[in-house]
């Protein structure tokens, strides 16, 4: 199960990269996609990113919910 686990996260891990890298990829390559108007290539380039954020902000809290369970849970084990 633990092993579940982690591929999980290296999975959501992965996913928050990808939105990362596809904002910038929108913000910065301007002959790339050539046939998007300007002002909607920014604002989605913007939308990626700040969605990566929050994805990471979320696995990062999940990680440390998680992590507070375990010492929880491991206090309870030595009464």
């Amino acid at each position: 199960m633990k092993n579940l686990d982690k591929i999980e996260k290296y999975i959501a891990l992965a996913v928050v990269t990808l939105y990362f890298v596809a904002g910038g990829y929108l913000l910065f390559c301007h002959r790339c996609i050539a046939m998007m108007h300007r002002e909607f290539r920014v604002i989605l380039a913007i939308v990626l990113i700040l969605y990566g954020g929050y994805r990471l902000a979320r696995l990062l809290l999940i990680k440390k919910s998680d992590e507070d369970d375990e010492e929880y849970y491991d206090d309870d084990d030595r009464e």
